[in-house]
């Protein structure tokens, strides 16, 4: 038993053979931490972020030695498994994740071998699910029960064989990933976000076919974000795209306004809010707003424009054109990333009323990234 664990007149028992004058101070603190220990515990394990397999053998033995304390973690960021060097010590623990039983967000890194070592079945209800490094499609079982799941991240590559039917998270309404992604999970689904994060030349490899292929789904798009899954770029134009497709778009982001983008975005009928959230430091468009006070004109309901850059995340202000007006105001960035939750129901200018987003999803959906919100990171608790 752990000290803090006995009875406060056990421990004052204890202190009486403490001599010296730090006894009442001693006294003092461990009272106080006695009663604050109740409070302080969810806090601790509610929100977890470990970045390193050697955090991820504490934690994980935490979670098995202790089914009370797992049952407190609502969010998950890190590693599922070690790299293979370390695997061997951590195979008791393989099954860890089982015990988060009250898990509504997880983004789960995994660089081990997904065949040898795949998920376990787990009987947790996600809002959130991010899968980094492998595919998924090794471990679509995970998605067969996830009724509640809202928002997906994950990169599908051009093989989906294996991928799970269209009765598998059938409430799925926001998408991150690439185009084989959206072709994998677009069809048989209420999606009206999408967050498409491309790698290299995607979009000029991505033939028609393909494309006319998920037509129907991407006509109910509501939201699209268009950008590199690399920080290097390159970026590519919108103009590349068939929009015609995407006549139900309330909202574009995209990187970088290119000469072509005009006559595309102009043909945007239904395009309330753009977003260019480049990663320059300083975006060539800002010099020219003239250029921005034109879309208003091409595009007879685009109600604003805004203007923000991630370079390394230091910019925190964005610039925001409003119909109406020629002078651009500054916002703060997480305003105008807002937009991505802006108009995913049917009401225009509203967030959804039918599709319940938690503070920490929210978070997720309106942060390029989300490891910059303290709200939503939390430390990788010591194992007890």
């Amino acid at each position: 038993m752990f000290f803090l664990d006995l009875p406060p007149e056990l421990i004052n028992v204890i202190f009486k053979f403490i001599d010296g004058d730090t006894r009442p101070d001693m006294r003092s603190l461990c009272r106080t931490c006695h009663l604050l220990r109740a409070e302080a515990t969810p806090l601790l394990y509610s929100k977890v972020y470990i970045p390193g397999h050697k955090g991820l053998f504490r934690f994980a033995k935490t979670m098995i030695r202790y089914p009370e304390l797992a049952k407190l973690v609502v969010s998950f960021h890190g590693l599922f498994y070690p790299p293979a060097q370390d695997a061997r010590p951590f195979k008791p623990l393989a099954k860890w994740m089982q015990h988060l039983v009250n898990l509504k967000v997880l983004h789960l890194i995994i660089w081990h071998d997904v065949n040898q070592t795949p998920l376990p079945k787990c009987n947790f209800r996600l809002e959130s699910l991010e899968i980094s490094g492998h595919s998924l499609a090794p471990n679509t079982h995970i998605l067969e029960d996830q009724n509640d799941l809202v928002f997906l991240s994950s990169s599908v590559s051009g093989h989906t064989k294996g991928l799970p039917s269209h009765h598998a998270c059938r409430n799925l309404k926001i998408l991150r990933g690439s185009i084989y992604t959206a072709r994998a999970f677009l069809p048989g689904r209420s999606i009206i976000s999408l967050e498409w994060e491309y790698l290299l030349n995607e979009p000029l490899e991505v033939k028609d076919t393909l494309l006319r292929e998920i037509s129907e789904p991407l006509g109910r798009l509501r939201s699209l974000s268009y950008r590199s899954a690399l920080s290097i770029g390159p970026y590519h134009p919108i103009s590349t795209l068939p929009t015609s497709y995407l006549h139900s778009l309330r909202f574009l982001e995209i990187q970088r306004l290119h000469p072509h983008d005009f006559a595309s975005i102009a043909t945007l009928a239904q395009l309330r809010v753009l977003l260019i959230l480049g990663p320059d430091k300083t975006s060539s468009i800002l010099k020219e707003p003239y250029r921005i006070l034109s879309l208003f004109s091409k595009c007879p309901l685009l109600q604003r424009v805004d203007v923000g850059s991630q370079h390394h995340g230091f910019n925190k202000t964005c610039y925001r054109w409003v119909r109406g007006t020629e002078a651009a105001i500054v916002i703060p960035l997480h305003i105008a990333e807002r937009g991505r939750i802006e108009y995913l129901n049917g009401e225009e200018g509203t967030e959804a009323k039918d599709i319940k987003l938690s503070a920490i999803l929210q978070d997720i959906l309106t942060h390029t990234n989300p490891l910059s919100s303290r709200s939503w990171v939390g430390s990788a608790p010591e194992a007890r």
